[in-house]
């Protein structure tokens, strides 16, 4: 019955204490909520006191602005006015003082330098194209003298050329064949008779040789003959 009477008791004191517990749980999260509620609630309204004091200062600085902009350009407007009316009031006055003859004086001033510098611009414009006109056909006259000049040139040198080679093998071929004619007469006749036509061909190649030399045009014979 003790073990009963205990077990009965311990269960009886856990049950109290679990209940107490819980209700100071509940009791605790109850305000921790009041207090958020009410911690959210103040920033709101210190939120929606500040947004108000805000519009309510620009509403102000933009009256005060619209009011000072208004008077800045009405101002100015009555300034512009009465300037613009001065002006031309006093323009009239100058020019009735001035008469009419002032007016065509001036008008005709300006006609008549009007006139001096289209003259002018025209004068330059021509000078100018008539000096690229000259410059260009100078140019392209030299152009053709350089070209002309080349061209004889290059056909002079062509033609040397070709007549200097042209003796140069025609010499070259007559020495050729008199050599097979030498060797031809010293085989055929003996050499006596080679001896003979070793002396004949001598002669006729310095006879080739001096007309070669006559008729190139390299040199200073060939210079004359071709002059002439």
């Amino acid at each position: 019955m003790a073990t009963g009477f205990l077990a009965t008791g311990l269960a009886a004191a856990l049950t109290g204490f679990f209940a107490a517990g819980l209700a100071a749980a509940f009791a605790a999260g109850l305000a921790a909520a009041f207090t958020a509620g009410f911690l959210a609630t103040a920033f709101l309204a210190a939120g929606l006191a500040a947004a108000l004091a805000a519009g309510l200062a620009a509403g102000l600085a933009a009256t005060f602005l619209a009011a000072g902009l208004a008077a800045t350009f009405l101002a100015a407007g009555l300034a512009a006015a009465f300037l613009a009316a001065g002006l031309a009031a006093a323009l009239a006055t100058t020019f009735l003082a001035a008469g009419l003859a002032a007016t065509f004086f001036a008008a005709g001033l300006a006609a008549g330098l009007a006139a001096a510098f289209l003259a002018a611009g025209l004068a330059a414009g021509l000078a100018t194209a008539f000096l690229a006109t000259g410059l260009a056909a100078a140019f392209f006259t030299a152009g053709l003298a350089a070209a002309f000049a080349a061209g004889l040139a290059a056909a002079f040198l062509a033609t040397g050329l070709a007549a200097a080679f042209f003796t140069a093998g025609l010499a070259a071929g007559l020495a050729a064949a008199f050599t097979a004619g030498l060797a031809a007469a010293f085989a055929a006749t003996g050499f006596f008779a080679g001896a003979a036509a070793f002396a004949a061909g001598f002669f006729a190649a310095g006879f080739f040789a001096a007309v070669a030399i006559f008729s190139s045009p390299s040199s200073g014979m060939g210079k004359i003959h071709y002059k002439i």
